[in-house]
C-alpha cells in the first residue's frame, strides 16, 4: 500500500486474523484504529485484492481496475501485480480505459475488447499507439522512421502499404531533412524521449548515395538500395523508359547534361559567349538557383551531382502534383 501510493499514511498498517480471514487497520495513536472498511474506496479496494492475492488464486478477474486509484498509483500496481504473479503464481485479468496503465503494458499483455456489428465481442492483441488512436481520437505510434527527405517518405509509405503484411504495431513515418540532421534528431531521442523511451522503435532511413557517410554507420541506420528515388526516377525518364520524352524535355532543360552525368560523360563543352554574359548580368541583379545553372550550362560545363538530384526532385515534384504519372509506375522499379 506505501509502495503504490507513495506516502507514509500505512506506516503503522497491521493485519489482523480471525479464522484465518486476514483483516487489516491501521493504528491511530495508542488507543484507536482505522478499520479497512473505513478506507477510501481506492484504497479499500487494493486491501480487498492482496487479500485475493494470498488466498492462492489461479486467475483474479477485475473490470474497471482503475476506476478508484489515480493515474501514479495506476502505474504502480501495474509493477506489483507482475511481482505477485511471479511469488504467488497468479493470473491477472482486468480491463481498464486508462491510458497510463496501458502504457505500462508490454505487447504480450495488451488485449483490445470491442463489440462487433453483429453482436459478438471480438479480444485481439492490439498495440498501445493503436488503442490510445482508436479509444481517445488522436494518433500515437509504437515505431518511428525518420527519413532525410518527403520524396523518402512517400516512397517508404508507398512500399510499406503495397508490399508489407498489416502491421501489429502502429507507424509514423517522419521526414526531418539532410542525412546528418535525421541521424541526429534519432540519437537525441535516447536521451531526451520525445518519439520513445526506447531507442529501438526510432530508426532512420536514407537514400543510397548517403551510405558511405559517418551518420549512416550509426545503429538503427538503413540506407535503400537504390542512389534514391528522384535520382532513379530522372534515369529512367533521360532513358525513354517513363513519361512522355516532349513534356520531359520541356520541364528537364537541360537534360542532355545530365545524360552526360548520368553516362559519366564529365567533357566539358563549348561554352556560349553571349548567354555567359547574359546570365552574368542577370545574376548580379537578381540571385537564384535557376540562374546560377542556366550559367554553368552557357560556360559549358559538365552537370554535378546536385543538378542530378535537384532535377530529380523537381521531376518527382511536377509529376505527383500534375498526377500525370500513378505512384505505381513512379515508385516500382
Amino acid at each position: 500500500m506505501q509502495s503504490i501510493y507513495a506516502n507514509k499514511k500505512f506506516e503503522n498498517l497491521v493485519e489482523v486474523r480471525i479464522r484465518k480471514v486476514p483483516y487489516y487497520a491501521i493504528l491511530v495513536g495508542n488507543n484507536y484504529y482505522l478499520r479497512e472498511d473505513y478506507f477510501s474506496s481506492g484504497e479499500y479496494f487494493l486491501i480487498s485484492l492482496y487479500r485475493r492475492i494470498i488466498s492462492g488464486y489461479m486467475a483474479i478477474f477485475i473490470d474497471e481496475i482503475d476506476i478508484s486509484l489515480d493515474a501514479a498509483a495506476q502505474v504502480r500496481l501495474v509493477e506489483w501485480l507482475r511481482k505477485f504473479k511471479e511469488t504467488y503464481s497468479t493470473t491477472f485479468v482486468f480491463t481498464t480505459h486508462s491510458l497510463p496503465m496501458m502504457r505500462m503494458l508490454t505487447s504480450n499483455e495488451l488485449f483490445y475488447m470491442e463489440e462487433c456489428a453483429d453482436g459478438s465481442t471480438s479480444i485481439e492483441k492490439k498495440s498501445y499507439g493503436f488503442i490510445k488512436s482508436t479509444l481517445f481520437g488522436f494518433r500515437g505510434w509504437d515505431k518511428y522512421i525518420l527519413t532525410e527527405d518527403e520524396v523518402l517518405k512517400d516512397f517508404l509509405e508507398y512500399f510499406i502499404v503495397n508490399y508489407c503484411e498489416k502491421s501489429f504495431y502502429q507507424h509514423k513515418i517522419i521526414y526531418v531533412g539532410g542525412g546528418t540532421n535525421t541521424t541526429d534528431l534519432m540519437v537525441r531521442n535516447t536521451t531526451e524521449n520525445f518519439f520513445s523511451k526506447e531507442a529501438k522503435n526510432v530508426i532512420v532511413v536514407l537514400d543510397g548515395d548517403q551510405r558511405n557517410s559517418g551518420h549512416s554507420k550509426k545503429d538503427n541506420v538503413y540506407c535503400i538500395p537504390m542512389e534514391s528515388v528522384e535520382k532513379e526516377l530522372l534515369a529512367r525518364c533521360l532513358s525513354g523508359e517513363l513519361w512522355d520524352q516532349e513534356k520531359f524535355k520541356k520541364l528537364i532543360d537541360d537534360h542532355k547534361r545530365l545524360i552526360d552525368f548520368m553516362n559519366k560523360k564529365t567533357d566539358k563543352v563549348n561554352k556560349n559567349i553571349i548567354k555567359v554574359f547574359f546570365y552574368k548580368a542577370v545574376l548580379f541583379i537578381k540571385k537564384s538557383p535557376k540562374l546560377r545553372r542556366d550559367l554553368s550550362v552557357a560556360n559549358g560545363e559538365p552537370a554535378k551531382e546536385k543538378d542530378f538530384k535537384n532535377a530529380g526532385k523537381k521531376l518527382y515534384k511536377h509529376l505527383i502534383s500534375s498526377k500525370e504519372i500513378k505512384k505505381q509506375d513512379i515508385f516500382d522499379f
